[in-house]
């Protein structure tokens, strides 16, 4: 199994958890919607997973701030024209595809460098192309593993704050009103980021 299958779960829950810890406002948010599916033992339904519209929502925007990768590549297999453009792209060309930047055009996101769950709204989203966010790729070749992947991170964003309250150090929340706080650009930084984790209930047995 590629490497990969564990780091971007990896980088991705660590970025939703400093967002969290970063903007409480959100994060409570996401702790009310999520309370309300949690179960009094502690567990969550799998089909409740899919319910939680609010986490979706945060969840769309951190892969638009931070990405698993910046860019894909695709390799042309035969000549192409395009008739609307009169474009020529001949078999063999490496096409590059520009996620991020794709990711912070405001032509298609209102003010990007904020982080704003609301810019993944049923409204927002169908004012947009589909491709102007692609995080897992898009159509037959994207991510196979997208679905394990979100199913395994909502699960444990979801129990981490059902259970606990996430707050940044100062430092790191200094940007809190403006929401144009960037944490290091490597998940894996030398430096990291201070999150401290506060008990929020005690479930018995697990």
């Amino acid at each position: 199994m590629s490497p990969t299958c564990f780091s971007a779960p990896k980088d991705f829950c660590t970025f939703t958890l400093y967002v969290l810890a970063v903007y409480q406002d959100i994060q409570e948010k996401v702790r009310e919607e999520v309370n309300r599916f949690m179960k009094d033992d502690g567990t969550l339904a799998y089909d409740d997973v899919g319910k939680l519209d609010y986490l979706d929502m945060v969840f769309c925007e951190v892969l638009r701030k931070y990405p698993p990768g910046f860019r894909q590549e695709r390799v042309c297999t035969k000549d192409y024209n395009d008739p609307e453009t009169g474009l020529f792209v001949p078999k063999g060309t490496l096409v590059a595809i520009p996620m991020y930047s794709f990711h912070n055009d405001k032509q298609y996101f209102d003010n990007p460098d904020k982080f704003d769950p609301e810019h993944f709204t049923p409204e927002n989203k169908a004012k947009r192309h589909n491709y102007s966010f692609m995080p897992w790729g898009y159509g037959p070749r994207s991510c196979l593993g997208m679905r394990l992947a979100l199913i395994e991170c909502k699960s444990f964003i979801c129990h981490i704050v059902h259970r606990f309250s996430n707050r940044a150090n100062r430092e790191n929340s200094n940007s809190n009103q403006n929401r144009q706080s960037t944490p290091p650009t490597n998940a894996s930084s030398r430096f990291g980021v201070e999150i401290y984790c506060f008990v929020n209930r005690m479930i018995t047995g697990n």
